[in-house]
């Protein structure tokens, strides 16, 4: 890892990840705006999960898909 505190890298599909690596140097201030911007991205991807999640809630409530009957002797 070295010296570096940022890293950027495209994976094969297509995807982007971006690491960002606390260093001592950083005095107690710098350190505190890298975790509450580590905070929000967390707290963006919940909201995308979400989002995901009620859009399919939704397409499941509009197509409740076939139902079958079950003969029972």
């Amino acid at each position: 890892m070295g010296s570096r505190f940022f890293e950027a890298e495209s994976t094969e599909e297509g995807d982007y990840v971006f690491r960002i690596h606390r260093p001592k140097m950083f005095d107690d201030e710098t350190r505190g705006h890298l975790m509450d911007a580590q905070k929000h991205a967390l707290q963006a991807a919940r909201s995308v999960f979400d989002a995901m999640i009620s859009a399919m809630e939704k397409r499941d409530d509009a197509n409740p898909g076939r139902r079958q009957n079950i003969d029972i002797e």
